[in-house]
């Protein structure tokens, strides 16, 4: 018999999918009007300065977040390092996700039909975008990480970038607005549901205990680092 906690955070998880789900759908049913947008401003937009750059930064620069918020967790250890280690799973997961759903769905991409854009080769699926879901997963798990230590204007940062990741592809043509909507719910979704149901798991003393023997080795090579 599951206890009321349990229940809890599976009715939570099972919300967070349903209304992932839901946008989903929703940005699925709208892709005519949002290829229609992408065809129209592209053409102007494809040759701005740095355009092709805006997606590939922003995914560098939170790949970089994401590396020192998990640093700083596994130097407190605990509680902070089982959160890392579940929502590194989480992003690993969101882009597992994001792969399924693409092979499942097998939506040709927008710029298939646009000539001034370099567009990826067959079978490279557009619904949703790779790019923003794994931005959009890795801007969630640093923000969890450090919602408690870093400034808002830091974890503001990090959600600009994310967002950043999105419009970059649509800009560049090689992504639509809903599968760059469709990416975002399914980072977000995906994180939140696996941080949310494993999370508890590694947070266990026993699990903790384990997690903080392991790491423990880096935490002294990184305190004699800092001393010297």
């Amino acid at each position: 018999m599951l206890s009321a906690t349990t229940a809890a955070r599976a009715t939570r998880a099972a919300v967070l999918l349903a209304a992932g789900a839901l946008v989903m759908t929703v940005a699925w049913l709208l892709r005519r009007p949002s290829h229609d947008l992408v065809q129209t401003i592209v053409p102007t937009t494809v040759d701005l300065p740095g355009v092709a750059a805006v997606s590939e930064v922003a995914v560098v620069l939170l790949g970089l977040a994401c590396a020192v918020a998990g640093w700083q967790a596994l130097r407190r250890g605990g509680a902070n390092l089982a959160l890392a280690v579940a929502a590194g799973a989480g992003v690993v997961a969101a882009y597992g996700a994001s792969e399924g759903l693409k092979a499942f769905v097998q939506a040709d991409r927008v710029c298939r039909d646009i000539a001034v854009v370099d567009c990826p080769g067959e079978g490279s699926w557009g619904f949703p975008s790779n790019h923003t879901t794994i931005a959009v997963a890795g801007a969630t798990a640093v923000v969890l990480l450090v919602r408690s230590t870093w400034p808002r204007w830091a974890q503001a940062s990090v959600v600009v970038l994310a967002v950043l990741g999105g419009v970059g592809r649509v800009l560049q043509g090689v992504h639509a607005p809903h599968e760059v909507v469709a990416g975002v719910a399914l980072g977000s979704v995906t994180l939140l549901v696996v941080v949310l149901l494993l999370g508890p798991v590694l947070a266990s003393p026993r699990v903790v205990e384990r997690l903080d023997a392991v790491s423990s080795p880096l935490r002294s090579r990184s305190r004699a680092a800092a001393h010297r």
